[in-house]
């Protein structure tokens, strides 16, 4: 939480001043948290979505570093999680690009469609079930049996699949059809 009061600071571009929701007391006031909850990690997901923040003065590249700055002041590792324009973002400056280590976890990019019980499959198969029996529906649907049509018109990205198919659910009950 951002601080209420007013807060004394002190440093040694300043005399001592009162501060109350500025950067820098939100700041002290992050670093206080992390170390009295003996922060280890922080995960940062939907990180792609630092871009939006342009136009209101801030710089992509200024809010990774602050961000790589609250890391190393408060010994904390990031884990910055995105999609895909993520890596666009740290591409745009280099030293970032060196600090972070990038990981791709391309789960559901495979799907072995000429083979039905491949493993690969697996993982594609149970977010599918996973959504479909969520689906308030009087009967279960079986997209698993449409699953290498899924995984071709959305290329193994859920971002695109829930939409798909939350459409057929929405046409499925206007329709008051017991599946999709």
């Amino acid at each position: 939480p951002a601080p209420s009061e007013a807060l004394w600071v002190r440093d040694d571009m300043a005399r001592i001043r009162r501060e109350k929701q500025t950067e820098g007391a939100l700041k002290r006031r992050f670093f206080e948290l992390a170390q009295q909850c003996e922060t280890k990690v922080w995960i940062i997901d939907e990180i792609q979505h630092i871009r939006y923040g342009q136009g209101v003065g801030y710089t992509i590249e200024r809010t990774l570093d602050q961000l790589k700055h609250l890391a190393d002041e408060t010994g904390v590792m990031l884990l910055l999680a995105g999609t895909y324009q993520t890596l666009e973002l740290f591409g745009q400056n280099t030293q970032l690009t060196r600090r972070f280590r990038r990981m791709l976890l391309d789960r559901y990019r495979h799907f072995n469609g000429d083979q039905p019980n491949d493993p690969i499959n697996t993982p594609w198969l149970e977010v599918i079930q996973s959504l479909e029996n969520w689906m308030p529906l009087a009967k279960q649907s079986q997209l698993t049996k449409y699953a290498p049509m899924l995984h071709h018109y959305t290329v193994g990205l859920i971002g695109l699949l829930k939409p798909l198919l939350t459409e057929a659910l929405r046409r499925a009950l206007k329709e008051r059809e017991p599946v999709i």
